[in-house]
């Protein structure tokens, strides 16, 4: 219910541009051209060059295929290639995402399952559930202020791509704890594994 006062707050303070053209169909069209032009499955420097109107504009190697098209059809400049190309090189490094957050639901049904399974003295089952953000909570900053400063001070330069991959490392380390001792509970559990 606040949301349209802040908008209102805010607006004044937001650089306002005009609507522009569909940048997912500019998007599409330059993929399917790069495409065209690459060889074989991995593009090159060359064939993202292709793509950008000065050169389907000025150069005879790529006039043809600015001459399959509309004029006006290219409504896209050398940037917009450049930053489409950067961002599906992006693209892979969260492609696996939807396979982690699987993963990490698996393991807070785990420990709703785990609690459920264990004396809880009237404590709620899903307490255990609610500790994997509170961690995590916890967590972030000390790797940011201290764990990172600390490797950076010994020569350890973590890069983005290495402390998202380190993350899920320490992330898949503890789903497998979790599984673990899933297994000794029902391994101890008077029920078995129908707990």
């Amino acid at each position: 219910m606040l949301m349209p006062i802040c908008l209102l707050w805010a607006k004044p303070r937001i650089t306002m541009y005009p609507p522009g053209g569909s940048s997912v169909a500019d998007g599409i069209k330059v993929v399917r051209l790069v495409h065209k032009q690459a060889k074989h499955l991995k593009t090159t420097e060359a064939d993202w060059e292709s793509a950008k109107p000065t050169n389907l504009k000025t150069s005879e190697q790529y006039a043809p295929l600015a001459a399959q098209h509309k004029p006006g059809w290219i409504s896209w400049d050398d940037d917009f290639v450049d930053e489409l190309r950067t961002t599906l090189k992006a693209f892979w490094v969260f492609a696996f995402l939807p396979l982690w957050y699987m993963a990490d639901g698996g393991t807070n049904t785990i420990l709703t399952n785990m609690a459920g399974s264990m004396t809880t003295n009237g404590l709620p089952n899903d307490l255990l559930f609610n500790f994997n953000p509170i961690s995590t909570v916890i967590a972030i900053p000390i790797y940011n202020w201290v764990l990172y400063p600390g490797l950076r001070k010994r020569g350890i330069n973590f890069s983005l791509i290495q402390r998202m991959s380190c993350g899920y490392f320490i992330g898949a380390i503890l789903n497998a704890c979790a599984a673990v001792i899933q297994w000794q509970v029902y391994e101890t559990s008077p029920c078995g594994y129908h707990a």
